[in-house]
């Protein structure tokens, strides 16, 4: 079995990747190692504010209700608002999110792809 080459297993992944942490010529990068964890945090943060926003949005349907007369049937369409509205807009911002690093992470790849070309 031949021996693994220098610099691979985790403990090379590690070192490279801080290597390219600490690059100042700007010669590799390090966003594409991190587009996962960009993606899952801003994911976390969108769950959040959807949590957010739903929440809000049956409050103000229930003190709305709590007015009476008129402000029932508002308080109502607020409350369906919530069950429709935020689900569509979740749905909108992730596939936003999605398609933005995307074209962040394929603008990357051209660059490394350029650069090795221009070597």
């Amino acid at each position: 079995m031949p021996a693994p080459a220098p610099g691979s297993g985790p403990a090379g992944a590690i070192k490279s990747f801080f290597a390219a942490l600490f690059d100042f010529s700007f010669t590799s990068f390090v966003s594409r190692r991190l587009s996962g964890v960009f993606y899952g945090v801003a994911l976390a943060l969108t769950a959040l504010g959807g949590l957010i926003w739903f929440f809000t949005l049956i409050a103000a349907g229930i003190g709305t209700l709590a007015n009476g007369g008129q402000g029932a049937l508002f308080g109502l369409l607020i409350i369906l608002g919530a069950f429709i509205i935020v689900p569509l807009g979740l749905f909108v911002a992730v596939l936003l999110l999605r398609v933005w690093i995307e074209a962040i992470v394929a603008l990357i790849a051209v660059a490394e792809n350029t650069a090795s070309l221009r070597k």
